[in-house]
């Protein structure tokens, strides 16, 4: 493909929100150009990332995953359960939130996971209240905010004072919902979204 006689790198994208795609393409760019690597970008919108087995039986050069946990490849992963933990610590230490309801996501999902698990161990060893009814399974999308709300709202008599979602998407149809329902937020609610998608910066109230 190229023949410049230079190592070249190929990265495939897939389904990955624009911001996120053009911010790691554009980092591993200029990584690329400035230990003179040539960089090959293949981008999809449709799935193709079930091909494992293919990857690893035809390639034969170091293979990595960037937010994906794969056995078989070296995985780069944020830590997500130690960044969960540390929006329990704030919410708790900063804001005195007592009530911390949780919007988590598929299990089969290792970085979702991770974000669950680490709600879960904090809210205990905070000794804040905590039940396993406190979890509700979301879909990651902008359409499971009234099921969400209607559910946390019929835990208990008395409102959560944070409803911490697993990420943005979420997050924003979670505060729009409770806005709809005659709520300000944070003031009556906090609401917190994990990811840092372009649109939670474009809503009102502004996710942090």
């Amino acid at each position: 493909m190229l023949n410049n006689r230079k190592k070249t790198i190929g990265v495939f994208v897939c389904k990955l929100p624009e911001y996120f795609q053009r911010t790691l393409c554009g980092a591993l760019a200029d990584e690329a150009v400035a230990n003179g690597y040539n960089l090959v970008v293949f981008s999809t919108f449709g799935e193709y990332d079930n091909n494992h087995d293919y990857v690893k039986e035809k390639a034969h050069c170091p293979v990595i995953s960037i937010r994906q946990k794969r056995d078989e490849f070296i995985s780069v992963l944020s830590d997500d359960k130690k960044a969960i933990m540390a929006m329990v610590d704030h919410l708790i230490d900063e804001h005195n939130a007592k009530r911390i309801y949780y919007l988590s996501g598929p299990s089969y999902m290792h970085d979702i996971r991770m974000r669950e698990d680490g709600f879960r161990e904090r809210m205990k060893s905070r000794g804040v209240a905590f039940r396993e009814e406190y979890i509700f399974m979301g879909n990651l999308w902008y359409n499971i905010g009234k099921e969400a709300v209607d559910y946390f709202l019929s835990l208990d008599d008395e409102r959560p004072d944070a409803i911490l979602c697993a990420n943005d998407y979420m997050a924003i149809s979670v505060c729009e919902e409770l806005c709809d329902r005659g709520f300000r937020v944070p003031e009556d609610i906090i609401v917190t979204g994990f990811d840092d998608v372009e649109e939670a910066r474009d809503i009102y109230p502004m996710l942090t």
